[in-house]
């Protein structure tokens, strides 16, 4: 399915768009409350985007780049997951897609 085709079907829908944009906006809230209360400049890019998930359970770009300018999420989680922390990939299914990222559990072998 094309990212048109995904978006047309979406907007026929009116409680996915609905969902979708309250979605968006509550993760802007966690991100800008995670920004606000447990931002350090000390700690690396890694280390926060640890703290978030262990918080939050879940991540996405947007997130990290909110949260912490982060720009590149996805290898944050790569040497996350070299640390033995099992995190999971979803592909958000509306609108533009983008990667959903979550805590599974720590200290087991990622096996993706």
């Amino acid at each position: 399915m094309t990212r048109k085709e995904r978006e047309a079907e979406i907007r026929k829908d009116p409680d996915k768009v609905n969902a979708y944009v309250d979605d968006a906006y509550n993760r802007y809230m966690m991100a800008k409350q995670f920004r606000e209360n447990c931002y350090d400049e000390n700690k690396s890019q890694k280390d926060m985007c640890l703290d978030y998930l262990k918080q939050y359970g879940s991540i996405t770009p947007l997130d990290a780049l909110s949260a912490f300018s982060s720009f590149r999420l996805a290898s944050i989680i790569y040497r996350l997951r070299k640390d033995g922390y099992c995190i999971t990939k979803e592909i958000a299914p509306t609108g533009s897609p983008y990667a959903i990222y979550t805590l599974i559990r720590e200290g087991e072998e990622y096996d993706g």
